[in-house]
């Protein structure tokens, strides 16, 4: 029987509260604002996690 690798993955999904409210009011701020936490999460796990969207990281702070 072949040895097979295997690795395991973990899937983060999060949801901001008011995203439409906020992005009407500031876009651009919204986006920083959404990377910066991006930035912290993303310090705190082994492997950068992998975004089903890149909107997060379209700004930078």
């Amino acid at each position: 029987m072949e040895r097979q690798d295997r690795r395991l993955a973990a899937i983060l999904a999060a949801d901001v509260e008011g995203y439409s409210r906020l992005m009407g009011a500031d876009e651009a701020g919204t986006l920083r604002c959404i990377a910066a936490y991006r930035a912290v999460i993303d310090g705190h796990v082994a492997a950068p996690i992998r975004a089903a969207s890149s909107v997060a990281r379209e700004t930078a702070c």
